[in-house]
């Protein structure tokens, strides 16, 4: 009987050469003297079999790796940075536009050659570790161009060429106007349209409104606004080269064309009798609209105004309710047309100067208050403005259907009598804080759905400069213009006419004729204030209003206002 592990398995090779399990024997080797077997769990683990196979196998993975490594470092991949396949440049301005080629990572060590139609270029640096800056020479002609870039020999490659098309364009895109662009009604999605030169973006800004959407067609490009823009619409077509062509859009909101309406005051409408007066012309068919002061020249707001500023200065005095009163008027059918008369406020005028905020106030040389008309409030000031713009929100959101502003301009007389405190010196004119007031007012009638005008000076069209109203301008930002072209207002030999109260048929085509001109392509209406009042000798009635209408019309105006500073109307419907 074996007695030790040697003696066993020499045993089972004696009866077969395998042992029990019926795997080959690994042969052992008998300890000398001195010497003693090692347990496997003794012998160290990087001298294993198996843990020495996988470190071979992990070894060759290292240095297979450390290969392709070395080989990527070595590696030029020329490619323009911005992924594209052709340069296209204006001839100008070339240092400020590089053209950008990326080298890959074997670009470090490696040579680079660089060429413009076989002419080497000078001005390359390298950007960063993998980038190649190329400063084009300015003044190419337009045309095309191969940009060429060699890469001399690296360790494991031979020399790298790639080359690209360099077009030169200094021409500008090509962008037509809107088509069938027709006046559209307030409140309506307006749409855009045009022919776009293929491949050009385009870039459109119509100032606080964003369009809803810009797209591309098969024709061009469609704009899509949610309501029409007040601000000029500027569409710029821009090219790949950077070149750049500019169209500006004036979108118009259609103004009713047959406008007959009558002057009331908060007082008049408060009056019994001369409320039913107006009301009878409109249940006769006369007239289609009313116009209510909300504001008048004694800076009254005759309604129950919640404005905060009107109720601080104590400016609300209220002879009707504006609910009920647009309730009567809007169940007979016609719309209202809400006056404001803006910088003419006495009230204001004296509540900012008593409370220390004469910069509110319009002042003399001297620093004294102005006395026109009992008060003159600062145009320019963001703080009467808003006051003005809040009592035109109240009545718009109320349903108020019109604002029609009155003595936006400044005072008559010699501008160096006068004082626009934070206007001086800063080169700015009373037309411009005029287009500007009407710019930010349009925005805001315009989003509750209220059409804007103006009533002007009669004169304004040729003497723009007298009162600070200039027309072509206001009537970019105005749905209609309301010249006051009051016969008994003119001059002998005005236009012409010897005696313009006289004839009033003259002197109103004559004027408002000036207006048409100035206003044409504008896309604004023209709706004239005309006199149904006796003034300068001569007794106005149904025949002389009637002649009035009758010239408007002549002219092209979409309607009239009558005035009657009592509101009692001679008007008959003829004209």
């Amino acid at each position: 009987m074996p007695t030790d592990l040697i003696d066993s398995r020499r045993g089972d090779e004696k009866r077969g050469g395998r042992p029990l399990g019926g795997q080959p024997q690994i042969p052992l080797i008998r300890p000398g003297p001195g010497h003693r077997l090692v347990p496997h769990s003794e012998v160290p683990v990087l001298l294993r079999p198996g843990v020495r196979r996988l470190a071979v196998v992990l070894s060759c993975a290292l240095v297979v790796f450390l290969g392709w490594r070395l080989v990527r470092a070595t590696d030029v991949d020329l490619a323009l940075a911005d992924g594209s396949d052709l340069v296209v440049l204006q001839s100008l301005g070339l240092a400020d536009r590089p053209v950008l080629v990326s080298t890959g990572s074997g670009g470090v060590g490696a040579t680079f050659r660089v060429t413009l139609a076989g002419v080497p270029l000078t001005d390359v640096q390298r950007e960063g570790r993998d980038t190649l800056r190329i400063v084009l020479p300015d003044g190419l002609p337009e045309g095309g161009y191969e940009l060429a870039v060699e890469a001399g020999r690296t360790l494991f490659f031979r020399d790298r060429r790639a080359s690209w098309p360099v077009v030169i364009d200094d021409t500008p895109p090509s962008i037509g106007a809107p088509v069938d662009l027709a006046p559209v009604r307030l409140g309506d999605p307006v749409v855009l349209r045009g022919a776009l030169e293929p491949g050009a973006r385009l870039e459109v800004d119509a100032g606080p409104l964003a369009p809803d959407s810009v797209r591309w067609t098969e024709e061009g490009y469609e704009v899509r606004f949610p309501r029409p823009p007040v601000d000029e619409v500027r569409l710029v077509a821009v090219d790949l080269a950077g070149n750049r062509t500019e169209k500006f859009v004036n979108v118009s909101v259609a103004y009713p064309t047959d406008t007959r309406a009558v002057h009331i005051t908060a007082a008049g409408w408060g009056n019994d009798e001369i409320r039913s007066h107006v009301l009878g012309l409109v249940d006769a068919g006369l007239v289609n609209a009313v116009q209510l002061d909300l504001k008048d020249e004694a800076g009254i707001v005759g309604y129950d105004s919640r404005v905060p500023r009107a109720l601080e200065a104590g400016a609300v005095v209220p002879e009707y309710r504006l609910a009920e009163a647009l309730e009567v008027l809007r169940n007979r059918g016609v719309r209202v047309i809400g006056r404001i008369v803006a910088f003419r406020d006495p009230v204001l005028a004296d509540w900012a100067w008593s409370t220390g905020r004469r910069e509110l106030v319009l002042q003399t040389p001297t620093g004294e208050r102005l006395a026109d008309y009992g008060g003159f409030t600062n145009y320019a000031h963001p703080e009467v403005r808003a006051y003005n713009l809040a009592i035109a929100e109240e009545a718009a959101a109320a349903g108020v259907s019109d604002i029609l502003w009155d003595y936006v301009r400044r005072p008559e007389g010699d501008p160096a009598t006068m004082v626009v405190p934070g206007m001086t010196g800063t080169g700015r004119t009373t037309g411009d804080e005029m287009t500007d007031f009407f710019t930010e007012s349009q925005r805001r009638l315009r989003a509750l759905g209220a059409y804007q005008g103006a009533s002007v000076f009669g004169i304004a069209a040729t003497r723009p400069e007298n009162i600070g109203q200039p027309i072509d301008r206001f009537a970019k930002v105005l749905d209609y213009v309301a010249p006051m072209v009051y016969p008994s207002h003119y001059n002998s030999g005005e236009c012409g006419v010897a005696s313009p109260v006289r004839q009033p048929y003259d002197i109103v085509r004559c004027s408002l004729a000036d207006f048409r001109t100035v206003m044409a392509g504008s896309g604004s209406s023209l709706v004239p204030w005309l006199q149904d009042f006796s003034l300068g000798g001569v007794r106005y009635g149904p025949q002389e209003v009637a002649a009035q209408i009758r010239a408007a019309r002549e002219v092209g105006a979409s309607g009239f206002l009558l005035w009657n500073a009592a509101s009692w109307y001679s008007y008959a419907g003829t004209g």
